[in-house]
């Protein structure tokens, strides 16, 4: 079995945006958490899926 979607909604994380949360290629849910963004390190800009 393969992983396609994680979802860690609503969890009350905290801190910084994990490194693999934003290099991976699977559909990562972190909505409604409270991440801290690195605008240094973080992507210039989103991609969007091809599909």
């Amino acid at each position: 079995m393969q992983t396609t979607c994680i979802f860690l909604t609503e969890n009350k994380l905290t801190g910084p945006m994990p490194g693999w949360v934003l290099s991976s290629t699977k559909n990562v849910d972190v909505s409604y958490n409270h991440f801290t963004w690195d605008r240094v390190s973080a992507p210039k800009k989103c991609e969007q899926d091809p599909t």
